[in-house]
């Protein structure tokens, strides 16, 4: 399973050392907060839909309750 990963993961051809501008460690600690960032703006949108849903059902109820 790793080397099937690792084949998709990594270039045919790969860039000498000597030209890379960050490390392959680097790079896989770069994608952690991207990660994360991503999932945050998920749940935001996630919870505007559930206010504007409830809002909307809040105000469909009648005012003698």
């Amino acid at each position: 399973m790793k080397q099937m990963l690792s084949r998709l993961a990594e270039p045919a051809r790969t860039i000498p050392d000597e030209r890379k501008l960050f490390t392959d460690h680097d790079l896989k600690l770069l994608i952690v907060p991207l990660f994360l960032e991503q999932l945050l703006e998920v749940l935001v949108g996630v919870s505007d839909t559930f206010m504007v849903s409830y809002a909307g059902e809040a105000a469909g109820l009648p005012d003698s309750l």
